[in-house]
């Protein structure tokens, strides 16, 4: 049985009751619509902002009155570390670029008119989404749930929350996202990693229109290769984080 370091976190992760960040979601939700529909040209921006601003200082706030110290998820990171959360990368960049070249190869230029690269989605989406939602799903929720429940059932509970916090029922992907990124958080107990994958998970998807009109330019053989190498990394994604699921489930500590 090997040592779990965010199950020997003996702090008082009960006192932060779950209902108090449903309640401040809800009220980000709403003032985001607000903003989205009034904000005129920045109201991208200004929703997006409040969307996870405020849940993130919700969190700090929470944080400092219950004496969790950020440092319990800094761990050093070390070969492993950087091993483990290779093969998570690679999923991530596989089946994102796979999703943009099968676009790319299916409809031609001028088919589908696409939205422009915003650099108000890039600050809203890549900055500040990982920031808040790893902060908060593999920071906050997950260390609440290992204190409470064996090692599999935290990680499950922790990925449907990220799941719904999405507010798409038809984005599935998201639960197996949120189960990658607890099982990596759990063995390594660095919580950059898992928003430094994220940040570069997100900005890829933000620059969709750009790498669709690259991608019109070259040439269908290419394409294939790329979707090709692009299978290859989802494959071995699934099987490093299946190990890895197993493995924690087994040795660490319930």
């Amino acid at each position: 049985m090997k040592k779990c370091m965010m199950k020997d976190n003996a702090l008082g992760y009960g006192n932060i009751k779950m209902l108090g960040l449903v309640g401040i979601y809800i009220i980000a939700l709403v003032l985001g619509i607000l903003f989205r529909i009034y904000g005129g040209s920045a109201g991208i921006l200004l929703s997006g902002m409040v969307f996870y601003v405020l849940p993130l200082t919700w969190t700090l706030i929470k944080m400092k009155t219950e004496k969790i110290p950020f440092q319990l998820w800094t761990a050093k990171v070390n070969k492993s570390t950087w091993y483990d959360s290779f093969f998570v990368a690679i999923f991530f960049i596989g089946i994102s670029v796979a999703f943009i070249l099968i676009e790319a190869m299916l409809f031609k230029e001028g088919q589908i008119e696409y939205v422009k690269v915003s650099w108000q989605k890039i600050i809203v989406l890549a900055a500040l989404a990982p920031i808040t939602e790893e902060l908060i799903c593999r920071g906050l929720i997950l260390q609440s749930f290992v204190n409470k429940y064996p090692i599999k059932k935290a990680v499950w509970l922790s990925a449907i929350i990220f799941y719904v916090i999405h507010l798409n029922i038809f984005n599935i992907l998201a639960i197996f996202v949120g189960l990658m990124f607890a099982v990596l958080m759990i063995r390594h107990c660095n919580i950059y990693m898992t928003m430094a994958i994220h940040f570069f998970w997100n900005l890829i998807l933000q620059l969709k229109p750009l790498l669709i009109n690259l991608l019109h330019n070259v040439s269908s053989n290419v394409c294939l290769y790329m979707l090709m190498v692009c299978f290859i990394m989802i494959i071995v994604g699934v099987i490093k984080s299946i190990q890895q699921y197993t493995f924690i489930v087994k040795e660490y500590c319930e």
